[in-house]
């Protein structure tokens, strides 16, 4: 089973949600600071690798995108807004 980009995107909030259940429940999580979102990704590689290794289904997730507005979505603003100094890696 191929996830398209758009159910990975949909994805993304519980996932959020599930990490923040799991770092409010485990002090250990919370005193040193780990954000839920490596905690809920986690989860779900290894949830990811259990249905693979064992042959309940193979997960894989689709990485190639050609529209222009996925840049957009994943990007900061600061990379797609007009240079206003001139740098190396700002080219007008």
């Amino acid at each position: 089973m191929t996830l398209s980009p758009w159910m990975a995107v949909a994805l993304a909030l519980p996932v959020l949600l599930c990490g923040e259940q799991i770092v409010r429940r485990v002090r250990l999580l919370n005193r040193f600071n780990i954000p839920e979102p490596v905690i809920g990704g986690l989860l779900v590689a290894l949830l990811v690798l259990a249905a693979n290794l064992s042959g309940v289904c193979a997960l894989r997730f689709e990485t190639g995108v050609s529209q222009r507005w996925w840049t957009w979505l994943i990007c900061t603003p600061s990379e797609w807004a007009p240079c206003r100094m001139p740098s190396p890696t700002c080219r007008p």
